[in-house]
């Protein structure tokens, strides 16, 4: 069932990394932001002791799988075509990035030696989102439960390729009580539209040229598509009874 909705007071944010979690904050969040009415996790295993705090709005981003860890590979790999980007020493292929990070991670001193090796902390690792909501990566029946257990204590959940959904804007403005603000976000300057299109070509380069790795990551990833899909479903059930409903048409919330 879709979550009710709440008045607002503060917004609690689980922030996915490379996940579309920095649009949702700098744009989506940023009037409550100013008004210091935001929480923001972006690196800990979720406590879900925070769900004792019934003041709270409970928020989650989430992307296709695949396309937070093209992202990852996108921040780790190296493609530092335009100045702005931060590119690594030098530039590894998908295949190899994937390969040396799996290596790193499943290591017991990973993290240590990954982050020595490369200077940043974005290995591939599978299920990341179950290992956010449950403390444990493990792709079985019933962390998966607990998982999506854990998700029907979430108020709100983003999905980047829904963000400019006007559906989607009205289910957000609805919970949070403003007209949200999905505009690209300008982290590069004048540059960002020479990067955006880099970015896409480079993501369909790589789909093309790697099936069988991209399929085989599908499937140890089954558990994080599962919980992007049920939190897709979760959306479209709140859209569907959200369709009476007037949005809000003011660009600032109104808090309790």
């Amino acid at each position: 069932t879709c979550p009710a909705i709440k008045p607002l007071k503060n917004v609690y944010f689980l922030h996915m990394r490379k996940a579309g979690g920095s649009t949702v904050r700098l744009n989506v969040l940023a009037p409550l932001t100013k008004l210091k009415r935001t929480t923001f996790d972006e690196y800990h295993l979720l406590d879900k002791r925070v769900f004792l705090d019934t003041s709270q709005t409970f928020a989650v981003n989430f992307r296709k799988p695949i396309d937070l860890i093209l992202s990852k590979y996108e921040s780790e790999g190296g493609y530092g075509h335009v100045s702005t980007f931060k590119g690594s020493p030098w530039p590894l292929s998908f295949k190899r990035w994937y390969h040396l990070s799996r290596v790193y991670a499943n290591d017991k001193n990973g993290v240590s030696k990954w982050t020595e090796f490369r200077g940043l902390l974005v290995a591939y690792k599978p299920n990341y989102y179950l290992e956010r909501l449950t403390g444990n990566a493990t792709c079985g029946q019933e962390n998966l439960d607990r998982a999506i257990e854990i998700l029907h204590e979430f108020d709100l959940f983003f999905v980047t390729d829904r963000l400019n959904d006007k559906s989607f804007q009205k289910y957000a403005s609805l919970r949070l009580g403003y007209k949200v603000n999905t505009k690209k976000r300008q982290w590069y300057g004048a540059e960002v539209d020479k990067i955006i299109e880099l970015k896409e070509k480079m993501r369909k380069e790589i789909l093309q040229e790697n099936k069988l790795l991209i399929r085989m990551m599908e499937l140890e990833n089954a558990c994080d598509y599962r919980i992007y899909e049920y939190a897709n479903n979760l959306i479209d059930k709140c859209i569907k009874d959200d369709r009476h409903r007037i949005a809000p048409t003011n660009m600032l919330p109104e808090v309790g």
